[in-house]
């Protein structure tokens, strides 16, 4: 018996056409000649993303102000109508959301007694192709229990067969999970079949049913049921038999045969829709626009251009027929055909929107008019999107969006993280900057700043902030500490619902209040849509708009699920997230008028003039498989071949994205233009599809056009307003570097037109190419802000501050005239080791020199001495640094240990050599036991150099030797040195000779904690001396001394071949060599060099000058390591900018 016999004289209704047809005019004169109303309703069925403009169709065919009598829906908006009308809406459903958590939650407790994939269970990838395999599985009508006759047939693939043990068990537990409770989106379809049998509206209706490729089993079902009880169904498919490219419908051709066996050939009517209906080769001279696009007329036929309607016929065949062309006034190929070449994504891109304003421009086209497809918006939507917005076209994405980065979903999702991860600040920063709390933005940087430098984590959110007395003021702290007890207080309160809550249902529940009322989640989505209408359009505005009542539909399914289980915080984040990712929002176009963007699947249109194809890459058009699939294609293949199709095949997927090809390259009237790029965003050479050989093959004559910026044709780049003058600052730019003489004709005209309409933004690209990246000098009044000032109003500077002037000038007015705040964390690094390491050494060795204990001191005295100084110079250090945790503790116990290694062979190294006396910090200046070195200005003004020695040691030759305590790697270079790079040791000895002294040396003493290598020595005692040798050689002095044989040996002390304490040896005939060596003269022509050098700067700072100019050093340079390289903007590219190189 066939599923109608018994049913009266129904009979389902297929007619069929190819896209050379116009299906939607036959449909509309079919319905308008059997006449609707209320009484006698018709229903149309398309596809969801289709529904509005199916609705425009209507209103056009028909010609009328209302639809009373037609509805024009989906199978998902008529299935909800027909279960609420059948059965109420008493029934629990849960959605692919929902299924999603369901899933996971199940994976996550069989993760024991999964096989194969145990290790993709944290992988969101893996929740989602479970989901869609069981989603496939329900609508093919397979069941947990058919697996069990699977496993016997295919025993001999042992990985096939656990994968599919894996799947089974999830699948069986989600069955049970849903058995009596609940209803997902497949077993909806199963309720809404059966609706339909017991509505009272549908045997009323006369359905039809288009704009499908396929359908699945349950949908198909649906199609039967809806012919068995409504008043009549026709079915339009697209599809053609005997023809040369038949194998394009194999598809409908299933659909169609489906039907025969379910009804009998006797109650099936299949008609080919009339020629006449068909599309008619020819131009028209004047266009007859309606609601949803433009089409061309000839009596009753819509007029297509002749090459588009033999490309519909050839794109498939199994032999095409190739066809001449020839070209029009513009060069391109009459046949309305255009290949593109691009370089690049981008130029590709621009290329599409050039071609696309030339269409609005020169044919009168309107947005409507035109479609844009490309397949890969992953990578290239954001490029079109960009492109198009600088040729003023803006592009309606047809896609949904997912919601998981939106800000309310981050603000949701963080604050869940802050409580789940003990405040950690990262999360509550993401709360903070969602920009859906009441925090100003300066209120943030502000707590952000305090929490970045004294590293706030955990539970010090919960108590008063104490550190930073000593830089904040106390009302700046209160403030601070106001800032953090407000978002404490919101996530403590979070964090007492979820420890108060004993089930998920009351945690939802509370937390539900809790967002409306505490939290003012509402109205703080309220305001940030206006800030999002203010600056990111109305685009944005539409999807936060719909989010929280999404957030809720998932809270409400998170209830429906699990809610009366024990609620864990982390079980509850990680479903919530789960579903979250999952959540997409759909849009409408603004207008009926709107440029589309979409894919060839999802895309469905009604007439366009033009389609413009981006992206006919290999792998892109037709789309390329997901790398990422629970099944390789020859498993399911294997699987189908004995019978068992668990889902859509990829066969099957190529022939519905063949279809959609077809379909869509079919639909323009007049101009189909397709782009292809020959390079990825990387460079990496990407090849055209073969629907481009193809289609190169049909028209041999057609020619590849390159992309419009490698077309030596200036006109072709004027186009939308900011487009073209990106293009006029190529031009000028180039003209600047001297590629061309001057601008070309095209150029000049475009310059003058935006001299006269966008005047401010001309004169900005011409500022911009006019940029010289040098500082202008300071005016006199403010020349001051270079110096200190002492007691007595003199200018001083330091030996430090005029290397840091030398190494870049506008660095050092940055850092001493502006003196903007340093964001310097609360941290034992660098900078801290190196003050307490100064500090400690300068202590102890100042004791010894004071008590006389140099050639005395044992090393446990010196350890005491060291010990006091550790704990009095970290004592109240920066508010407390070094009592704050057990790193900083550890931190100080390691600078004991460096600074008595140091104090050592500081100790070795007076008792080796000769000295008379040793001073340590000694200062220089005005008032000071040594005078300050005098600079006199050319304005007649002095300027004194003060500063502080480390240590100043006397010879016994009467000559002074400088040390410098260092903990950083420096090197003393006498390159350097003449360049003015390094100054410091030099003005020190020029400071200590107080004009009657000799020098004797300068030099750097590296506090560090030597690594040791190359040890030897077959006993303790010889191993040990290996060692404590090693490490005095480590500590060599690094500098240079003068080459006199009593001035060494003072310095160096005595020695055989090599000296332990300074770069110099002994050679067999006793003359001193080594690289410390320097002879009187030259160490007198060195100083004399530091002396012009620094005048030089002075004179320079008197002038002003504030010049970008840093030092480089070989491949290190000053710009590296300085804190101010946002301020300055050097950059090589820029006129001005250029190092000053240390030769």
């Amino acid at each position: 018996m066939h599923l109608l016999e018994g049913q009266g004289d129904k009979i389902l209704n297929i007619y069929y056409g190819r896209e050379s047809i116009d299906k939607e005019k036959f449909i509309f004169d079919k319905i308008k000649k059997s006449g609707y109303d209320a009484e006698n309703p018709v229903r149309i069925i398309v596809p969801d993303q289709y529904t509005l403009e199916a609705e425009r169709r209507a209103f056009r065919f028909l010609n009328v102000k209302s639809l009373i009598g037609l509805d024009v829906c989906s199978f998902s908006r008529l299935a909800h109508n027909i279960v609420s009308e059948v059965f109420g809406r008493n029934q629990t459903f849960i959605d692919k959301y929902g299924r999603h958590m369901l899933l996971r939650k199940i994976a996550k407790e069989q993760e024991e007694n999964l096989k194969v994939y145990k290790s993709n269970l944290q992988k969101s990838a893996f929740t989602k192709m479970t989901n869609d395999f069981i989603s496939e599985l329900k609508q093919y009508n397979i069941v947990p229990e058919d697996f069990s006759k699977i496993y016997q047939d295919i025993k001999g693939n042992k990985l096939l067969n656990d994968k599919l043990e894996d799947l089974a068990l999830i699948y069986q537990e989600y069955e049970k999970a849903l058995e009596g409770k609940y209803l997902d989106s497949e077993d909806f379809l199963d309720l809404f079949r059966t609706g339909i049998g017991a509505s009272e509206k549908i045997p009323q209706e006369k359905v039809w049913i288009y704009g499908f490729d396929s359908f699945s089993p349950k949908n198909m079902q649906v199609i039967e049921e809806l012919a068995k009880k409504s008043g009549e169904l026709n079915l339009v498919l697209t599809y053609d038999k005997n023809c040369r490219d038949e194998d394009l419908f194999v598809l409908p051709e299933g659909i169609i045969k489906q039907f025969l066996n379910a009804f009998g050939n006797e109650n099936v009517k299949i008609r080919k829709i009339s020629d006449a209906y068909g599309y008619k080769a020819g131009f028209a001279r004047k266009v007859k626009r309606g609601m949803s696009g433009s089409e061309e007329h000839e009596g009753m036929q819509t007029l297509k251009n002749p090459a588009l309607l033999h490309l519909e016929r050839e794109l498939y065949a199994s032999a095409p027929i190739r066809v001449r062309t020839g070209e029009d006034e513009r060069g391109v190929i009459s046949a309305g055909i255009t290949i593109c070449e691009a370089a690049n994504l981008y130029h590709e891109a621009e290329s599409a929107a050039a071609y696309i304003l030339w269409l609005l421009r020169e044919k009168n086209y309107r947005y409507r008019d035109v479609v844009l497809i490309c397949n890969d918006l992953k990578t290239r939507g954001n490029i079109l999107s960009r492109v198009f917005e600088e040729y003023g076209l803006p592009l309606f994405h047809d896609e949904k969006r997912k919601i998981i980065n939106a800000n309310p979903a981050i603000y949701l999702i963080s604050m869940l993280e802050a409580v789940t991860n003990k405040f950690r600040t990262s999360d509550i920063f993401r709360v903070l900057k969602s920009g859906l709390t009441n925090f100003a933005i300066d209120e943030i940087e502000e707590l952000e700043n305090y929490a970045l430098k004294y590293r706030i984590k955990g539970n010090m959110w919960k108590k008063p902030f104490k550190y930073g007395d000593f830089e904040y003021s106390q009302e700046e702290l209160d403030s601070i500490n106001e800032y953090r007890e407000r978002i404490s207080a919101l996530l403590t309160e979070l964090q007492n619902i979820g420890r108060e809550s004993h089930t998920i249902k009351d945690f939802v529940e509370r937390y539900y209040i809790f967002l409306k009322e505490k939290a003012n989640i509402e109205e703080n989505i309220k305001t940030f849509m206006e800030f999002q209408l203010q600056h990111s359009g109305e685009d944005y505005v539409d999807e936060t708009r719909q989010i929280f009542s999404m957030v809720v539909e998932i809270l409400n399914q998170i209830v429906e699920i699990i809610g009366e289980e024990e609620f864990v915080f982390e079980e509850f984040l990680d479903l919530f997230k789960v579903g979250l990712l999952e959540v997409e929002v759909g849009r409408l176009p603004s207008s009926i008028d709107d440029l589309m963007l979409g894919t060839m699947q999802r895309t469905r249109t009604g007439s366009a003039r033009a389609l413009v194809i981006v992206g006919a890459n290999e792998g892109v058009l037709p789309a390329g498989n997901s790398s990422e699939e629970l099944f390789a294609a020859e498993e399911l293949e294997l699987l189908a071949a004995k019978g068992y199709v668990l889902g859509k095949l990829d066969k099957i997927r190529l022939q519905e994205e063949r279809l959609a090809i077809y379909r869509n390259l079919a639909k323009p009237s007049r101009h189909l233009w397709i782009g292809y790029s020959i390079g990825d965003e990387e460079g990496k050479e990407i090849r055209r599809s073969d629907i481009v050989d193809t289609i190169l093959n049909i028209f041999p004559d057609l020619e590849i056009r390159k992309d419009i910026l490698n077309e030596d044709d200036d006109l072709k780049l004027i186009g939308g307003k900011f487009s073209t003058l990106r293009h006029l600052s190529d031009a000028m730019r180039r003209v600047r570097k001297g590629e061309y003489s001057s601008l070309s004709p095209v150029w000049k005209k475009a310059e003058i037109w935006y001299e006269e309409n966008e005047k401010s933004r001309l004169q900005s690209i011409k500022k911009g190419l006019d940029f010289d990246n040098r500082a202008k000098p300071l005016d006199k009044e403010f020349t001051d802000l270079f110096f200190k000032n002492d007691y007595m109003g003199d200018k001083t500077l330091s030996p430090s501050r005029l290397e840091k002037y030398s190494h870049c000038p506008f660095s050092y007015f940055i850092s001493y005239a502006l003196k903007p705040d340093e964001l310097r964390k609360f941290e034992v690094a660098g900078r801290e080791i190196g003050d307490i390491y100064h500090a400690c050494i300068m202590q102890v060795t100042r004791k010894l020199t004071e008590d006389n204990l140099w050639h005395t001191v044992s090393d446990e005295e010196c350890r005491e001495l060291l010990r006091k100084a550790v704990e009095l110079e970290t004592r109240g250090y920066r508010g407390g640094l070094f009592e704050f945790g057990k790193e900083e503790g550890y931190k100080k116990k390691r600078i004991e240990e460096t600074c008595m290694k140091s104090l050592r062979v500081l100790i070795y190294h007076i008792r080796e050599g000769k000295v008379k006396d040793s001073k340590f910090e000694v200062k220089f200046g005005k008032g000071r036991s040594i005078e300050p070195i005098t600079v006199q200005m050319p304005s007649g003004e002095k300027v004194y150099i003060e500063g502080a020695i480390d240590r100043l040691d006397y010879l016994e030759n009467d000559r002074v030797k400088i040390i410098d305590y260092k903990s950083g790697n420096l090197n003393l270079n006498i390159d350097e040195i003449e360049a003015g790079y390094r100054l410091q040791l030099m003005l020190y000895v020029t400071a200590a000779q107080e004009g009657v002294r000799k020098p004797a040396g300068m030099f750097y003493f590296h506090i560090h904690s030597p690594r040791l290598k190359d040890l030897y020595g077959e006993g303790s005692e010889e191993f040990e001396a290996s060692v404590k040798n090693e490490i005095i050689r480590s500590f060599k002095l690094d500098g240079i001394m003068i080459n006199d044989e009593d001035t060494v040996g003072a310095i160096a002390g005595d020695f055989d071949k090599k000296s332990k304490i300074a770069d110099v040896n002994m050679n067999r005939n006793g003359e001193l060599k080594g690289k410390a060596l320097i002879s009187e003269e030259a160490f007198q022509m060195l100083q004399d060099t530091v002396v012009s050098k620094v005048t030089k700067l002075i004179e320079d700072m008197e002038k002003g000058n504030i010049d970008i100019f840093p030092m480089r050093v070989k491949s290190s340079a000053t710009c590296d390591y300085c804190e101010f390289k946002g301020i300055c903007r050097f950059d090589l590219g820029f006129k001005g900018c250029e190092y000053n190189d240390v030769k």
